[in-house]
């Protein structure tokens, strides 16, 4: 039986294209035996409930990215990293990393024991431990072609667009009606009401749910239906009139066919779904890591479908000043862009593990 080893994690913007691939793997070869290299806190461990994916778990080992105290015990914290990723990956016939911290520890194990390794770089800026995976393998593929340009380790990848569910890639622009009949009626609210999703990402967005909470009355008063997805850590405020509150939506396909604008992140996976289901939306880059959500969000921006605004910029009062106008003149939804990415990485990977020992 050949053994495929799947690697991100931390958020789901690293976990939700590695399932993507493993699904579309599961579905040609069902013989296939799957893993999953992740951490115990991270959201793969609810993400890979019932998808038939083993999961292991190694030590958390983020990059330190300035001087501090524990920064000096950061070696020894990524050499077991190392260790438990050696342990998980040893008898495999290929590793398919998909970025986050959890790589980097895998990446360095794989070509210790010198397997076939495929990464994915989800960022259109690409991260730290992609940068490593890349010295370590010519198999490297990207999500965004500006990747090519902006850092030279990915000047030969294969650009081949972000691996996404297959329901939102395949997205039936024909059943809207019906699902977004379903999903407003589930949540009670009145199907005459264009609606906006507010959301923030697999782990919520403090900012936006503090920008949003005083328009809330003003944006239901100007007969929109307004479904705010507030995030898993945080408080669930309670709903009224035509508000709904939702710590999290795991089938977002019926979220995205029920809305007709959408504030958010800029997350590479929030970007590459509205773009494939053809929604319009207010970007708020999330303004750490290296700047990767600004460039995530220029493809979508160039469509016309999409503004950006910083984070620092996002207030409360600017939402109060500017929210009625932006949804009253919010373009219609487009045609989707559909990529099929976890088909084009998964027949890669056949062809790895077919030449493998």
């Amino acid at each position: 039986m050949k053994r495929i080893v799947l690697v991100g994690g931390g958020t789901a913007g690293h976990v939700e294209p590695a399932l993507a691939v493993g699904r579309w793997l599961l579905d040609k070869r069902p013989d296939l035996d799957l893993s999953f290299i992740g951490t115990k806190s991270g959201i793969e461990v609810e993400l890979l409930v019932d998808t038939g994916i083993k999961f292991n778990s190694i030590l958390k080992v983020p990059f330190p990215r300035k001087f501090s105290i524990s920064s000096l015990i950061w070696p020894i914290k990524f050499l077991i990293g190392i260790t438990q990723s050696l342990q998980a990956i040893r008898g495999s016939n290929l590793v398919i990393g998909f970025g986050g911290y959890v790589s980097a520890p895998a990446y360095v194990a794989a070509w210790l024991l010198r397997t076939p390794l495929i990464i994915h770089e989800a960022n259109a800026k690409p991260g730290l431990a992609n940068i490593l995976g890349t010295f370590f393998t010519k198999n490297s593929f990207v999500a965004y072609p500006r990747t090519l340009e902006i850092n030279r380790r990915f000047s030969k990848s294969i650009c081949s667009g972000m691996p996404i569910k297959s329901r939102i890639d395949n997205f039936d622009f024909v059943q809207i009606p019906r699902l977004r009949q379903d999903f407003l009626n589930s949540l009670k609210l009145p199907l005459e009401n264009r609606t906006l999703l507010v959301f923030g990402g697999s782990l919520g967005a403090q900012r936006l749910n503090e920008a949003i909470a005083p328009s809330k009355n003003l944006i239901l008063e100007s007969n929109w239906n307004l479904i705010h997805v507030v995030g898993g850590t945080n408080k669930l405020p309670e709903n009224f009139g035509n508000y709904r509150a939702i710590d999290y939506i795991h089938e977002m396909e019926l979220a995205y066919a029920a809305c007709d604008f959408v504030i958010c992140r800029a997350g590479a996976v929030t970007c590459a779904e509205l773009a494939a289901v053809g929604l319009p939306a207010l970007l708020v880059p999330l303004p750490i890591g290296n700047g990767e959500q600004i460039e995530n969000a220029r493809d979508l921006m160039a469509t016309g479908a999409a503004q950006m605004i910083a984070n620092q910029d996002f207030t409360s009062v600017w939402v109060a000043r500017n929210i009625i106008e932006i949804l009253n003149n919010a373009p219609a939804r487009f045609k989707g862009i559909s990529k099929r990415a976890d088909e084009v990485i998964g027949m890669k990977a056949l062809e790895l593990i077919r030449l493998s020992k």
